[in-house]
């Protein structure tokens, strides 16, 4: 059985991956540990990291759900080398559009009802990467489903 955030994160990656409306062309990976060779960004990376489930206080009004209502926090990471202001603001451009493709996507991948409730980006998560030549932008999105 898989764990229903690796559905999460599962779902996550093929979403990005069936978009054709972003400004550049990658394949999202999931992975566990974001530690990736800096010799191995040249190619634009995307990758889609579990981050963690939390039950929310929320209660279900409707009546016609059972079980609480679960927040899955799932984090892009978007890292390249990157040079120039202008490969920089690139990629900053992308992060952005991945929040906002991300931010409402409902998943109809995964049991039972998880739509996203919100996402937020740091488009330059770290300094010190851009001081050696890499960009390293975060997409944190959030999605809520109820626990079957």
């Amino acid at each position: 059985m898989t764990a229903r955030i690796t559905l999460v994160a599962n779902a996550v990656r093929d979403a990005l991956n069936a978009e054709e409306g972003f400004s550049q062309e990658f394949t999202a990976e999931v992975r566990y540990r974001r530690e990736k060779a800096v010799a191995e960004l040249g190619n634009l990376d995307v990758g889609v990291f579990r981050f963690g489930e939390s039950p929310t206080p929320e209660e279900d009004a409707s009546g016609d759900r059972g079980g609480d209502e679960i927040e899955y926090t799932i984090e892009v990471a978007v890292r390249k080398k990157a040079k120039t202001d202008e490969e920089i603001e690139a990629l900053v451009e992308l992060c952005e559009e991945i929040r906002a493709f991300l931010s409402r996507r409902w998943l109809e991948s995964v049991a039972g009802d998880v739509t996203g409730s919100g996402a937020g980006y740091d488009p330059i998560y770290d300094e010190g990467h851009i001081k050696s030549g890499v960009f390293f932008g975060l997409v944190t999105a959030t999605f809520r489903g109820f626990e079957e």
